[in-house]
């Protein structure tokens, strides 16, 4: 497999957890997607419906 030869080979020691760091490009569409999809497990965690619940907690911030 050419990838994971690609990779032992830039990162030889990465079975004594030496990694190398992984760049890569940050956005807010990309923080915003984390936070709506984070807030959807709470809200489905708790059984409360998805619009329901952005409403309601929309009114709290706006208080």
């Amino acid at each position: 497999m050419p990838k994971i030869g690609f990779f032992e080979e830039r990162n030889p020691q990465w079975r004594e957890g030496k990694e190398l760091p992984c760049i890569g490009e940050i956005n807010a569409s990309m923080f915003t997607f984390f936070v709506h999809k984070s807030l959807r497990k709470v809200l489905q965690k708790n059984n409360i419906n998805w619009d329901l619940g952005l409403i309601n907690l929309t009114r709290r911030l706006v208080k």
